[in-house]
């Protein structure tokens, strides 16, 4: 109730990970894969289940459960109390949820203005100022957002590990947390990071059960059919609905910069009127994909027709419109 009411923890909280804070057990089990005290617990039903529970890491906090409450339970209640799946975030938005829980327990144990709450907070602001980005990595990389959860949790398991060796605080490595060029690599689409293989993004088979007939068993070649069937359905399936447009054309001026936030240009992520038609004809400009440098296909972006390089009187007219954007935005 502590969490809820003063921290506004609102995340799922598992048996396993409320155990790991009681008995403030919150090193991995291993140092390669997350157990114990983890965002991978601090989740929606929405999230993917990726795998069985952390049979080490609930056996351990069981035993460290019976012997700190002094609560006269059998192994077998100690270690449903300590029970847990973990989840792994399928969007940016999921990502955001646990991180942010993640942060709020991290100020409850060490407080707001430490470098690990401090340090958490930043990867949630970029998250949140740079959601285009993060969205759109992520329809090509379906295990970003994992990523970038597990790359934030690594690193707070890092400096609690030096921690626990150091004599004092002054000893404590605390490069871990340092995210700015992890961050600057998201932005600029570059990160990447060694990912366990149990959090990989497991692709859902298309295959399903055929029923039984009536006497049993189908013919092999009627089945056969079925399979070939349902195959050439989902090849005929629409292959590039994920794919992204990516625009090639060198104009600086009209790009987001490197270490610049979209909302420095467009603040709120509100695109003000006055957008230059592309190439004279009707339609406006995308800015996703003028300004961000990539955007959705087809009819997935209403301005997709302007997926395209600018002629040189557009692309003036374009670069002013966006130079008078960011004197707006930074006077605002």
């Amino acid at each position: 109730m502590h969490l809820v009411n003063s921290y506004r923890v609102d995340a799922n909280l598992t048996g396993l990970a409320t155990a790991a804070i009681y008995a403030m057990h919150l090193c991995w089990e291993g140092s390669d894969m997350p157990s114990n005290f983890t965002p991978f617990y601090l989740y929606r039903q929405s999230a993917a289940n990726y795998g069985d529970n952390n049979a080490d890491g609930s056996n351990n906090l069981a035993a460290s459960l019976k012997a700190l409450s002094g609560a006269p339970l059998s192994d077998i209640e100690a270690k449903k109390l300590t029970a847990a799946k973990m989840m792994r975030p399928n969007t940016p938005d999921e990502a955001l949820y646990m991180l942010r829980n993640f942060y709020r327990i991290c100020c409850m144990i060490w407080g707001k203005a430490t470098k690990i709450s401090s340090s958490i907070l930043d990867v949630t602001n970029h998250l949140t100022a740079n959601h285009l980005i993060y969205d759109q990595v992520t329809q090509t990389d379906p295990n970003f957002p994992t990523k970038v959860v597990f790359i934030v949790n690594q690193a707070v398991q890092q400096v609690i590990r030096s921690a626990l060796n150091a004599k004092d605080c002054s000893e404590v490595d605390w490069t871990a947390l340092d995210f700015g060029f992890t961050l600057r690599q998201i932005q600029t689409r570059q990160f990447n990071c060694f990912l366990p293989k149990a959090l990989h993004h497991q692709k859902r088979s298309s295959a399903t059960t055929l029923p039984s007939s009536s006497s049993g068993k189908e013919p092999d070649e009627k089945q056969q059919q079925k399979k070939k069937q349902r195959k050439s359905d989902h090849d005929e399936k629409p292959k590039d609905r994920k794919k992204l447009a990516t625009n090639t054309q060198d104009l600086p001026c009209a790009r987001i910069k490197p270490n610049e936030k979209w909302d420095a240009i467009f603040p709120k992520g509100k695109v003000p009127p006055g957008i230059p038609k592309f190439n004279g004809s009707d339609s406006q400009c995308c800015t996703k994909y003028h300004t961000g440098g990539a955007c959705n296909k087809a009819d997935m972006c209403p301005r997709a027709k302007s997926h395209a390089a600018l002629d040189e009187k557009t692309a003036s007219k374009y670069c002013n419109y966006i130079s008078e954007c960011r004197k707006n935005a930074s006077s605002s």
